[in-house]
């Protein structure tokens, strides 16, 4: 597999110039905007190779989750990462990407948020065909480790997650939580239990829009000051 150059951008802005082989940053050639790096930015090229890398396998699916073994064979790939970068890395959780430096696109005409996906990994487990057809899709950039794919209703954009083990518990525990937090007069993210292919999933709506990205708490506790009182 030979390695190709990819621009990792934040919305339109160019962030770095990478080459990717597989799922792999082998080179960060260049890095042109640190401010909007997903990482704090290291002066070392080795350390900015390491975080790239260690973004891309955060943003894939999870090595514990119960069909990831199903989902690489189902698409001809090695590892969560390779599938993200034949993705663009593209997520509904923020606005970042990758692009193909000699094909380079528009965020207005990949992102999410304004355009249609299919329910990807939902229809591989349906065993429906023509998997290849489409690649683009958040279902592979959702990490964590139970199961779960994401629909487009009615122009909103849900999230299907699965629970685990013998019972299954977790889409109870979730719709459960948004009961209390709803008396309690929380504001929050509405869970609902839904049937999908004759299993049950707890189904949200998602969290982020084009104009409003998720940020990992414990990214900002990795980089702030942990001597600092508040």
């Amino acid at each position: 597999m030979s390695e190709k150059k990819y621009i990792l951008k934040h919305k339109n802005i160019d962030v770095a110039l990478l080459d990717i082989e597989g799922g792999d940053v082998v080179n960060a050639v260049k890095i042109l905007n640190q401010e909007h790096l997903p990482y704090k930015y290291e002066a070392n090229i080795q350390k900015n190779i390491m975080l790239l890398n260690k973004w891309i396998e955060n943003r894939g699916i999870a090595l514990n989750r119960e069909d990831y073994g199903e989902i690489m064979e189902k698409y001809g790939v090695s590892s969560s990462k390779e599938l993200t970068v034949l993705s663009m890395g593209l997520s509904l959780s923020d606005h970042y990407w990758l692009c193909e430096a000699k094909h380079e696109k528009t965020w207005e005409e990949v992102n999410f948020y304004e355009n249609n996906f299919s329910a990807r990994i939902g229809e591989i487990m349906a065993e429906i065909a023509d998997i290849h057809k489409n690649l683009l899709n958040p279902d592979f950039s959702s990490s964590g480790s139970l199961r779960k794919f994401w629909i487009i209703d009615e122009g909103k954009r849900y999230l299907y997650k699965a629970g685990s083990g013998d019972l299954k518990q977790e889409p109870y525990n979730e719709h459960i939580t948004s009961i209390i937090e709803n008396r309690l007069n929380i504001d929050h993210v509405e869970y609902t239990i839904r049937e999908y292919g004759g299993e049950i999933y707890s189904k949200c709506e998602c969290m982020t829009d084009k104009n409003n990205e998720f940020l990992n708490a414990f990214m900002v506790f990795l980089e702030g000051d942990k001597n600092k009182k508040i």
